[in-house]
């Protein structure tokens, strides 16, 4: 598998603040850590989303405090990997449709846990995976630094790809 695209076409960590960042970065009501699984990249509803690398849709609906999810599988240096986009307002995916790196899947939203916030609190959250759905905590979850090799903050990452903007719907 080649380079990786970036999910939006302009990636920020929210508020440029690491509790929008992966790791245990977030605090509960008692003060002590907890994890958050991914990044939340600033996003206003409507933001087209793109797949990160060629792969297959191995879920496309709502999923508990994500809202609307979709999830990419796809293979990165001989390993399986599971891109998942969470709070989404559309997809235009569903199971099992193949995908190439660069298609637009769907735009952001406010769905979840997300639903209410304020338009400069949207985001997309995004996250990458060893298994197909969510875990408690981190485990089974991947850095997703670890991938693009920087993590955007303090900073805009502008992926400069070009984007298949046509709808996946006229396929």
């Amino acid at each position: 598998m080649g380079m990786l695209s970036w999910p939006l076409e302009t990636n920020r960590i929210r508020g440029e603040k690491a509790n929008n960042a992966y790791g245990m970065v977030r605090l509960d009501n008692k003060g002590v850590k907890r994890a958050h699984q991914g990044w939340d990249l600033a996003a206003q509803p409507g933001t087209p989303c793109y797949t990160i690398a060629d792969g297959v849709i191995r879920w496309a609906s709502p999923y508990g405090d994500y809202g609307l999810m979709v999830t990419l599988e796809f293979q990165h240096h001989d390993r399986t990997l599971y891109a998942t986009y969470a709070h989404l307002m559309s997809h235009y995916v569903y199971n099992g449709r193949q995908v190439r790196r660069g298609d637009m899947i769907g735009r952001t939203g406010q769905s979840g846990n997300a639903k209410g916030q304020q338009l400069g609190e949207a985001h997309l959250h995004f996250g990458i995976r060893t298994t197909e759905l969510p875990q408690q905590g981190l485990t089974g979850h991947v850095d997703p630094a670890q991938l693009f090799g920087a993590v955007p903050i303090n900073g805009v990452f502008i992926d400069r790809f070009d984007k298949n903007l046509k709808s996946l719907l006229q396929n």
